[in-house]
């Protein structure tokens, strides 16, 4: 049966859209990527095609167009095949920080000793600490794109944090950079072989 019937059932909203959406080109997807986020950042975008259709150089070319109206305009990479859910959402632990201090405070000749007893008697606190190549992203004045390749690859845990992403901008109570877009990609749901969690409707 052909998949132009009024009546034909799909496994999911991701396979319905993938099969009756218009088809794109490369410069046109590069195009829109630059496009949304001149002007709609706010709003991820999900990229879905065949293995091989070249994802991940139309994101590579959109960063490098980017660079040109944005030199400062930065670019992070995470692989659903191989990322666990401390990748995105950090590594719990206890810490301290002098965040609320000045750094003019630590100058002068007993600067190092008035950080050291700052620091040592600050309470310690429970967070989750981001690494280092996500943490730049939830700085104000951050532009850029974090690009989640093979989303539906993403262990259901690692999922739950990048839906944080997706819907809230945010994670651990940090807020996305309003300079920063989330780009996902992933295959056609209907290729199981390339997908080894099923995306959720929503």
């Amino acid at each position: 049966m052909g998949k132009s019937s009024k009546t034909q059932r799909y496994e999911s909203r991701i396979d319905e859209l993938f099969e009756m959406a218009q088809k794109v080109g490369f410069t046109e997807m590069v195009e829109h990527l630059c496009m949304n986020y001149m002007f709609n950042r706010n709003w991820s975008v999900n990229m879905i095609g065949i293995s091989g259709v070249g994802k991940n150089a139309i994101v590579a070319k959109a960063t490098s167009v980017m660079k040109n109206i944005y030199p400062e305009f930065n670019f992070i990479l995470f692989s659903g095949l191989s990322m666990l859910p401390e990748d995105v959402g950090g590594m719990p632990g206890y810490g301290r920080t002098l965040a609320d201090k000045p750094f003019s405070n630590y100058q002068g000749e007993n600067g190092l000793a008035k950080l050291l007893y700052d620091f040592t008697t600050t309470p310690l606190t429970y967070d989750y600490y981001l690494f280092r190549h996500i943490e730049a992203a939830f700085e104000p004045g951050w532009k850029g794109m974090i690009f989640v390749d093979e989303i539906a690859a993403c262990e259901e845990d690692t999922k739950r944090r990048i839906y944080q992403f997706f819907y809230d901008r945010e994670l651990n109570g940090k807020r996305l950079s309003d300079g920063c877009m989330v780009v996902f990609a992933m295959n056609p749901p209907s290729l199981e072989e390339y997908n080894l969690q099923p995306m959720p409707k929503p």
